[in-house]
């Protein structure tokens, strides 16, 4: 890429992919947009692409109709200052926009698009680490709160796939987005299952590894960590 970044969000559209954010060295939240497109010359090429509004890191992303739609996360580590606004970018065009609907208040959550709701699970805010899942409509702009996960846990991902979503990994503890010294006993190498039509909760084969701000792809019907 053309700036160095972590804790940053990736989604796919038409096979071109879009980095949003991220934290830069001095752990401040960023505003930029890279695209990378593979098909250009033998490895592909990365493009910087029109900014944020706002810097944004250990956020949720997804896209949906040809928008890049981002929200909740941190503007910035130092201190910890949480995003609420909702921000979406057609691709098509140069512009970035609010959405007219209030971001939950959350960092390090899981985010999964199936039709048009988008599934926000777990994270944190300044009162602790969530057990939470909930779906905002797409249509109707509306949230609600679904039956909550097992276990508490924030940096984990959440995937979805015939007709659940699987969560994976994470941690417990609550601490700044830099910490490494996570308590061994509070790092999470369990697997939850959520039957989106049952609406219940169902404990999984654990992973081989504890895994916490990772990333998980959907290959077929594997899930690669």
């Amino acid at each position: 890429m053309h700036t160095p970044r972590f804790h940053h969000a990736a989604v796919v559209i038409a096979d071109t992919l879009y980095v949003t954010g991220g934290m830069d060295a001095e752990e401040h939240g960023m505003f930029s947009v890279e695209q990378f497109s593979p098909h250009v010359h033998a490895k592909g090429e990365w493009y910087v692409m029109p900014s944020m509004l706002t810097p944004r890191c250990l956020h949720a992303s997804f896209a949906w109709q040809g928008q890049v739609i981002v929200f909740c996360g941190l503007t910035d580590n130092l201190p910890t200052t949480y995003n609420t606004c909702i921000e979406r970018w057609q691709v098509a065009s140069s512009i970035w926009e609010n959405v007219p609907a209030l971001s939950p208040i959350r960092q390090g959550c899981g985010v999964a698009l199936v039709g048009h709701y988008v599934y926000l699970s777990g994270g944190e805010d300044p009162s602790g680490v969530f057990t939470s899942l909930s779906r905002y409509s797409l249509i109707d702009n509306v949230w609600e709160t679904l039956p909550s996960m097992r276990v508490k846990r924030k940096h984990h991902t959440l995937s979805a796939t015939r007709g659940h979503l699987y969560v994976f990994g994470g941690v417990q503890a609550m601490g700044r987005a830099m910490d490494d010294d996570y308590p061994e006993e509070q790092r999470l190498n369990t697997v939850e299952r959520f039957d989106l039509q049952r609406k219940v909760w169902q404990d999984m084969p654990a992973m081989r590894e504890v895994r916490y701000c990772f990333a998980c792809a959907r290959v077929g019907r594997a899930h690669l960590r």
